[in-house]
């Protein structure tokens, strides 16, 4: 898992060290770190830790106690699902990324149920965690095994989806001020793209 903790590691630095395509620094001035999994999908512990998982979604009922929790743990999917890609147990990975969609799904409906006061700005919170997820993936994609890449591709998919779920409810001053987040993370997936079209990559 040397690449996995690499990644979790580097996820602070982004910030100093990534470019974009166009030559600038890179957008994500202040991405959130990765946590390290509490369980891995292919240890007999993780039956037990999405127990605990249930038991803590259950038990929380304030809408915006319900999203940051729902948030934490999409969070911690994402690093599950890298460790598991790595390793490449493309079974293992699927369930963290069933997991990933779940936990944004109860984070949506959460929203929902905010006072109106506090949607706009967990929305946009929201939004921007899920250009971070994509920009992530995208940038440590080339590393990981060509045949195990199906499993990225699919979180990428899903936080897109999860993005155009919250589109109605950004105004177009927020829109405007993510110009240059929104370009770099097009820019880098459009470079996995073109990894997976030539072979690049272990």
């Amino acid at each position: 898992m040397s690449c996995v903790r690499g990644l979790l590691c580097c996820f602070w630095l982004l910030p100093t060290v990534a470019f974009a395509g166009h030559g600038l620094v890179s957008a994500f001035s202040d991405p959130s770190a990765l946590p390290e999994p509490t369980a891995m999908p292919d240890q007999l512990a993780y039956a037990l830790e999405q127990a605990r998982e249930d038991l803590r979604l259950i038990t929380t009922a304030d809408p915006s106690a319900r999203y940051a929790l729902g948030h934490e743990l999409a969070h911690e999917k994402i690093a599950e699902m890298f460790a598991m890609v790595e390793m490449e147990k493309a079974g293992s990975a699927a369930l963290s990324i069933r997991a990933y969609e779940r936990f944004l799904n109860i984070a949506f409906s959460a929203l929902g149920e905010m006072a109106e006061d506090f949607q706009a700005a967990t929305a946009e919170h929201f939004f921007n965690t899920l250009l971070e997820h994509q920009y992530v993936i995208s940038i440590y994609y080339i590393d990981f095994p060509i045949a195990a890449r199906q499993n990225l591709r699919k979180a990428i998919e899903i936080a897109e989806n999860s993005k155009a779920r919250l589109l109605p409810r950004l105004s177009a001053t927020f829109r405007e001020s993510l110009f240059f987040k929104e370009d770099q993370v097009r820019w880098s997936l459009e470079m996995s793209e073109r990894a997976d079209e030539q072979g690049l990559g272990p």
